[in-house]
């Protein structure tokens, strides 16, 4: 991602967060960012988990939230949105096949593929080379499309962003 400035990035990152129903407010410091509800950062850690994983925060709502806000702050929102976007993919493929997913791997491919993407992911080249083949080609559309990208974003949330999210959670500088 191109650096930008704290106000340009405060408006992509706006937009980001309501493309995807998550809301936030402006910030100017991690300290600034504070749950929704007067819920505490410990219950929101043991809703985390043990595991600290993407899946607890994608299943408990006000977790989400925060760390969508916590995300924006460290210019890689679209890590998380396009985690949702896969999950909401395979969810479509499942239940409607492959001719009504076609629409959102093409959104996919286009939002965070895509050189030049408003959302680009960062992502290990062979696996960009062969989503952008068969982006090329208009083939391999199935269940498994992004699998090799969404497997490097979780495993690069794990070891950075869970991590100093937890850690802003219990109190510690980040």
């Amino acid at each position: 991602m191109d650096r930008e400035s704290s106000s340009d990035y405060s408006q992509r990152s706006s937009e980001l967060s309501k493309a995807s129903s998550l809301k936030r407010s402006p910030m100017s410091s991690h300290a600034a960012i504070s749950p929704a509800s007067n819920q505490p950062h410990a219950e929101l850690l043991a809703k985390l988990g043990k595991k600290n994983s993407i899946d607890n925060i994608l299943a408990n709502e006000q977790l989400l939230k925060e760390f969508a806000k916590f995300l924006a702050k460290e210019y890689c929102l679209e890590n998380l949105l396009f985690i949702q976007r896969v999950m909401k993919y395979k969810q479509i493929f499942l239940k409607d096949g492959v001719d009504k997913a076609t629409q959102l791997w093409l959104n996919i491919m286009n939002e965070f593929i895509l050189p030049n993407s408003p959302n680009s992911i960062n992502i290990p080249s062979n696996v960009l080379k062969i989503l952008l083949e068969d982006y090329k080609l208009n083939k391999n559309i199935d269940f498994k499309t992004f699998d090799g990208a969404d497997e490097h974003i979780r495993k690069m949330m794990m070891e950075n962003n869970i991590v100093r999210f937890s850690k802003f959670l219990v109190g510690n500088k980040v």
